[in-house]
């Protein structure tokens, strides 16, 4: 009984950090192209003697949430700019954004390429700002967990980021 209340109870966690992740990308406008809200997935196993609970979520995600330093200002981010991103990584975001050039038949015309450049450039220069869209909405929902499991799990918030997410990437390359 106390397994199934356990699980229920993270399930029921992870869907609410899902679910506040995804408000705060909409509501820092950082969901232009949904790719990575719909990414999220989660799992909980809990067994005997252990508990898991795995937060996934596109790459990408970590760099949006976290900030990327880049070569002319820095952020507190584990996470810096050792090349130019690709512009191509760009187009599908100006085009949701809706600033790729058209002409008055609403056909794309061309400049596209150079707009992507720009903007992978100017995002190398100055980096990515931390938006901390995850974190904030894994800290919001901690805090609603019941006391009984954060005290049998000895859980405390800096510990439990750490283990939340399945992936620990390193660098971008």
């Amino acid at each position: 009984m106390l397994k199934e209340h356990t699980q229920k109870v993270l399930n029921d966690f992870a869907l609410s950090v899902i679910e506040q992740a995804k408000f705060n990308l909409h509501s820092q406008g950082k969901s232009a192209t949904k790719k990575l809200e719909n990414s999220f997935k989660h799992n909980v196993k809990v067994s005997e003697n252990s508990i898991t609970l795995a937060l996934e979520m596109a790459e990408h995600g970590f760099y949006i949430d976290e900030g990327v330093s880049g070569t002319q200002r820095g952020y507190n981010t584990r996470f810096k700019f050792k090349k130019m991103p690709p512009a191509r990584v760009f187009d599908k975001w100006i085009i949701a954004k809706g600033i790729e050039p058209r002409d008055s038949k609403g056909r794309f015309k061309k400049g596209r390429k150079s707009i992507n450049w720009a903007i992978a450039r100017s995002v190398y220069q100055k980096g990515l700002a931390p938006s901390k869209f995850m974190t904030k909405a894994l800290e919001k929902e901690f805090k609603t967990l019941p006391d009984e499991i954060v005290q049998a799990y000895g859980l405390d918030i800096d510990k439990f980021l750490a283990f939340a997410f399945k992936d620990n990437i390193k660098s971008i390359k």
